[in-house]
Parts: C-alpha cells; sequence; structure tokens
C-alpha cells in the first residue's frame, strides 16, 4: 500500500495579509456604526477587533481611511475579532 501525506487543500491559499493597526467604523443595516480597529488586511478582505458581537449575515459598510465605505461580507465574528471580505478586491 502506497501512503501518500500529501492532500489537496479544502480552500485555495488567500492572499498574504499585511500586519496594520487602522482605525474604522463597521456600518451594520439600521445605520448602527461599530467602531473597529483592523489588525491585517489584504486585497481580498481583513482581520478586525471589535468591542461587540457582529453577526456574519449580509454585507455591511467597511469605512476605510483613504478608501471610502467599501462594501464587505462578515464571514466569521468570535470574541471580539471578526473578519471580513470585501466585495471587490481593493
Amino acid at each position: 500500500m502506497k501512503l501518500s501525506l500529501k492532500i489537496n487543500p479544502r480552500f485555495p491559499p488567500r492572499e498574504p495579509r499585511m500586519s496594520v493597526s487602522i482605525e474604522a467604523s463597521l456600518l451594520l443595516p439600521g445605520d448602527t456604526v461599530v467602531p473597529i480597529a483592523i489588525r491585517n488586511i489584504s486585497a481580498e478582505g481583513f482581520m478586525a477587533e471589535s468591542p461587540i458581537a457582529v453577526a456574519c449575515e449580509g454585507w455591511v459598510g467597511v469605512s476605510l481611511p483613504g478608501c471610502g465605505i467599501v462594501p464587505a461580507r462578515i464571514r466569521w465574528s468570535v470574541e471580539g475579532e471578526l473578519g471580513g471580505q470585501f466585495r471587490r478586491p481593493l
């Protein structure tokens, strides 16, 4: 029996992320504004710290300095941290 330790990944590799410290805001449905601290970012998405739990439903706006309000989807949210995917790459 031949044993192979190489398996195909379940997901394609994500783009490398850059460590940052960016104060930004999430614009949630109902005009709720939540301050966030973005800790890493790539053209495709970001990871941020948030003072409240954010649901992974629908689209939100991310107010980024120098970019304006960028549409994104929250992909995960756990214990004060969240990950988002931009609708279109930056």
